[in-house]
């Protein structure tokens, strides 16, 4: 639901940027974020964070409700959300020079401490706008994702993001995980599979996938999962072949003990923006994400009475973010209704420590 709607707001951008590609350049890239931040206030009177970091523009909106009661999405505020995409839109055609990326964050502040983000590449809108790419496409190269978080709860000015400048080899990895799971884990054909696990890990200009994928229905729509998670990594290397320096990539199908290894043929034609994109760290989204994905499939087990499988699938969770803390409780939580109390307790006053005012922490 939350998904569809930032995929609806893309669509909104199209008529300003045919306004604004026939004006000349008029903000400069140090002054983008108050740019982003006073069309916001004085045109439509909304308070947003706006940051430049190197070549990446983050800007945070929070609203006190995004979802309703039934976990809907709140359609009042429709309205600003497309206000805010279409700031973005006129900012960044209106740059002398425009970054690379934008991640735009909507936060709940009030009721649920819920983070939506929406992670793309600006000349992917770019194209967008100019007809070279649909609607699908650009939605497929958008990063999207969604998750609770407790830091989010009465933070107005964005303080709980973690800002930093996302490189393309991370981005491309976002892509590629997001790609995977669409395909493994909420297509129409999600139930020939048993989805275990997927981690997608860069390290200087290699790519690294593994996954345990198996194929349950061996019926006339399964795919083999090495061929596809083969064909997705391709697909959007190629569409980025021009702005990234990867050169490697290795797939590993633990279920299936197959190993594969792609070269990369850089591309002739490198784009000068690449200069900007080179590999850095693995950065907070990627974590953000990561983590995320394993709590979604420690509530689908543990929704489906496969209590076992939900508490391994938060301990991975765990690794990877000690201090989340719905993860400690998701935790605590399955260790209570197994009758281990004992074993609750460290997970609960953990989580308690970090959010002391939080309600639903009850020891």
């Amino acid at each position: 639901m939350v998904k569809d709607v930032l995929k609806n707001l893309l669509a909104s951008i199209l008529l300003v940027f045919c306004i604004s590609c026939s004006i000349s350049p008029s903000y400069s890239r140090h002054e983008i974020d108050k740019v982003i931040k006073d069309i916001c206030t004085q045109e439509f009177g909304l308070e947003v964070g706006a940051w430049i970091v190197e070549d990446t523009v983050w800007v945070y909106a929070p609203f006190e409700k995004l979802l309703d009661d039934q976990g809907q999405w709140v359609e009042e505020i429709d309205e600003d959300l497309r206000h805010i995409s279409l700031t973005l839109s006129r900012a960044f055609m209106n740059m002398d020079d425009p970054p690379a990326f934008y991640c735009l964050i909507f936060s709940d502040t009030k009721e649920f401490g819920l983070d939506v983000y929406s992670l793309g590449f600006i000349l992917n809108r770019i194209k967008f706008d100019l007809g070279l790419i649909s609607m699908d496409e650009i939605n497929k190269q958008t990063v999207f994702f969604n998750f609770l978080n407790l830091d989010a709860l009465g933070d107005n000015t964005g303080k709980h993001v973690k800002k930093y400048d996302i490189s393309m080899i991370e981005f491309i990895t976002l892509l590629i995980q997001q790609s995977i799971e669409a395909e493994f884990l909420y297509s129409e054909n999600k139930d020939n599979y048993q989805f275990e696990d997927l981690n997608v890990e860069f390290s200087g200009s290699k790519i690294t996938i593994s996954f345990n994928i198996m194929v349950k229905d061996y019926g006339q729509d399964y795919v083999v999962p090495l061929g596809k998670v083969e064909e997705i990594a391709k697909k959007i290397l190629d569409f980025y072949t021009s702005f990234h320096d990867v050169k490697k990539v290795i797939i590993n199908d633990t279920f299936g003990e197959k190993i594969k290894e792609l070269g990369i043929t850089p591309s002739k034609d490198r784009d000068p923006l690449i200069r900007h994109l080179r590999p850095k760290a693995r950065g907070n989204i990627s974590l953000l994400r990561k983590t995320q994905t394993y709590i979604n499939k420690a509530a689908q087990y543990y929704s489906d009475g496969n209590t076992k499988a939900a508490k391994a699938q938060y301990e991975k969770a765990l690794v990877v973010d000690p201090e989340n803390v719905n993860v400690l409780i998701g935790l605590g939580d399955i260790y209570l209704n197994m009758g281990n109390y004992e074993e609750s307790l460290p997970f609960l006053e953990k989580a308690l420590a970090l959010k002391p005012d939080y309600y639903q922490i009850e020891i």
